[in-house]
């Protein structure tokens, strides 16, 4: 079932930084994700990755919120990882 990535930000209490009407139908890998899906990234070394990255909205950490490239959506929370298994369920 698509979400919305404001639907996804209060799904799992993270912070929404961008737009919130984005849409969101599949999970995949932040470096093969692409404007539809949703992606994460947990520490500095997917930096690259990150800036390169198509997805359309990433989970990210606080400490890598303000990264300068990348998704203009991001939602932020503490464990991206783990909040991603939520968004599965």
């Amino acid at each position: 079932m698509p979400l919305t990535a404001d639907q996804v930000a209060r799904l799992v209490h993270g912070e929404l930084i961008g737009p919130g009407t984005v849409r969101l139908t599949a999970v995949a890998p932040l470096d093969s994700a692409g404007p539809g899906e949703l992606a994460f990234v947990e520490a500095p070394r997917y930096l690259p990755d990150l800036a390169r990255s198509r997805a359309g909205a990433v989970l990210l950490p606080p400490a890598l919120r303000g990264a300068p490239d990348g998704p203009s959506t991001r939602i932020v929370v503490p464990d991206p990882r783990g909040v991603l298994r939520a968004v599965l369920e």
